[in-house]
């Protein structure tokens, strides 16, 4: 189970964190996963766009060099 867990303050992309278990069981995975939403509010949040924006161009000129 994948769920978001904020954005890099260099280039404002998001990242996430992970939860694995065992073999047959997701009800466990499902349950953290789940706790660990209620307990924050990553999943709510967007990126910021202007730093979003200010990464595409900089890419952008890079590749035209």
């Amino acid at each position: 189970m994948v769920l978001p867990n904020g954005y890099r303050s260099s280039d404002g992309t998001p990242t996430s964190i992970t939860f694995t278990g065992r073999l047959f069981g997701e009800s466990a995975v499902l349950a953290v996963a789940r706790a660990y939403q209620k307990a924050t509010d990553f999943h709510r949040r967007r990126p910021p766009l202007e730093t979003l924006r200010q990464t595409w161009v900089k890419e952008r000129q890079e590749k035209k060099e």
